[in-house]
């Protein structure tokens, strides 16, 4: 998997989001990740919140069995059995508890031979869960579209495709040759450092 330039999504993100990776990007290097996979493993993490539930104030309630609790009847003298008390999940939310198995899943696919992806996946939800509740998730449009506009210049090969191109995207000829040119306008300057004569 091709790993993104992660410094177009720090300059496009909100606060709210730069603040989630950094701290999701902290959490998962010191459950002993390296930085840079914890790094872009927090963007995978990231960019899973803004498609999912940008646009949208994250409110975790606390979900309560609404099922009556079995009484067990106390016994006078030793106990015959030693059952342990199964373990609550943490994750009190059916939607941190969706975020939680992304993440996993994200985990697995950025770091397989590391161990501990269900614990670090919990706690990251937890951390989102406890730190973010009530925040409102941006859903950054502006990023969208440079992603599709990326795509449409890795696509591009002149007047070979474009036609293709037009029905894929739905956008005009001109359009596309506008994209194109911005696309390797912007990466010739990042690429290409300002010349002083």
């Amino acid at each position: 998997m091709k790993r993104p330039e992660l410094d177009t999504y720090r300059q496009l993100y909100p606060e709210t989001l730069n603040d989630i990776w950094d701290q999701v990007a902290e959490l998962l290097a010191g459950h002993g990740m390296p930085p840079d996979a914890a790094e872009y493993a927090a963007l995978l993490a990231c960019e899973w919140l803004r498609t999912n539930w940008g646009g949208q104030i994250q409110v975790a309630r606390r979900l309560s069995d609404p099922r009556p609790q079995k009484q067990v009847p106390q016994v006078d003298g030793p106990a015959l059995i030693d059952v342990p008390a199964a373990t609550p999940d943490p994750v009190t939310s059916p939607r941190f508890r969706q975020f939680r198995d992304q993440v996993a899943a994200i985990l697995v696919q950025v770091v397989p031979d590391h161990a501990g992806h269900a614990t670090m996946a919990a706690d990251t939800a937890l951390l989102v869960q406890r730190d973010f509740r009530g925040e409102y998730i941006p859903k950054v449009p502006k990023l969208d579209q440079l992603q599709r506009d990326r795509e449409i210049w890795r696509r591009f090969r002149g007047s070979s495709n474009v036609d293709q191109l037009v029905r894929d995207t739905g956008l005009s000829e001109v359009r596309l040759y506008q994209i194109n040119a911005e696309v390797q306008k912007r990466k010739d300057k990042h690429e290409q450092p300002l010349l002083l004569f």
